[in-house]
């Protein structure tokens, strides 16, 4: 029974590290987007490791935050590359 138990153990263990893999990405980036740290969480979000929902709340972050503080050139660099996430839709 003991031998059973710990391969019980085994297995729930790999299965909650799997779990921490995958929710991982999306912890660093929403610790990222809470401590403003735009561009590292659109970094994360066009790596693919987060969803695109993720991808679209960076976007939107560091674009308001570029004309925030005056930087046009980030803002159109990313209106160009993003009008879909920008633009209404």
């Amino acid at each position: 029974a003991a031998s059973r138990d710990t391969g019980t153990d085994h297995a729930f263990i790999l299965w909650h590290l799997e779990e921490l893999k995958e929710d991982f990405p999306i912890l660093c980036w929403r610790e990222a987007m809470d401590e403003g740290r735009w561009q590292e969480a659109l970094q994360l979000a066009q790596s693919g490791a987060v969803t695109p929902r993720h991808l679209h709340e960076s976007v939107q972050g560091l674009f308001h935050q570029a004309v925030a503080d005056g930087q046009f050139r980030l803002a159109n660099a990313l209106a160009r590359r993003y009008p879909n996430l920008l633009h209404g839709k």
